[in-house]
């Protein structure tokens, strides 16, 4: 069985503006921290939750990592976060932000807490995550029979995901 232990795979969304700019900095120094894999192309997607906010632009970004503890891993995320100039507004949790990233999967490991759900716990409710995911999955074996991605993403069908460009990145793709 191949060793899927070190892969960690990234959702980004940003819906202030400029929305390309947060999310090619955010990958930018995400690349500073762990070997870039893939990346999906940018999708526009209607707000979920909290509506009254303007459209999101969304990537997944698939990267492989020697740190085995997801709790670093979310530090560093959320430092970055930081770093790019996110506030986060605890009244309006599901509301606009410069950039947002979230831990997908990684590897095998499922864990739920308070603050770290892994599998993300809302990720089979949205598009914005699936299909992105779907796209750098590339058929991979392991994650297409244990996630079955594209039932979710007909179950959600009436979610706006609208692919719209490919982000220009620094640092070139890792084989």
């Amino acid at each position: 069985m191949e060793n899927i232990k070190n892969d960690l795979f990234l959702s980004l969304g940003s819906n202030i503006e400029p929305k390309i700019d947060n999310l090619t900095n955010a990958i930018n120094l995400l690349n500073k921290e762990f070997q870039l894999k893939r990346l999906s192309y940018v999708y526009q997607t209607e707000p979920q939750d909290d509506i009254d906010q303007a459209y999101f632009y969304n990537i997944c970004a698939f990267y492989q990592t020697e740190i085995e503890d997801p709790f670093l891993i979310l530090q560093k995320t959320q430092q970055i976060e930081k770093e790019l100039g996110r506030v986060k507004d605890i009244s309006r949790p599901k509301g606009p932000r410069l950039v947002d990233i979230d831990i997908i999967l990684f590897g095998n490991i499922e864990i739920s807490t308070e603050i770290l759900s892994i599998p993300h716990k809302s990720m089979k409710k949205r598009n914005f995550v699936l299909i992105p995911l779907l796209e750098i999955l590339n058929n991979h074996p392991i994650y297409i029979k244990e996630y079955d991605l594209r039932r979710f993403i007909k179950e959600n069908d009436a979610q706006i995901v609208k692919k719209i460009s490919e982000l220009k990145i620094e640092r070139h793709f890792t084989n």
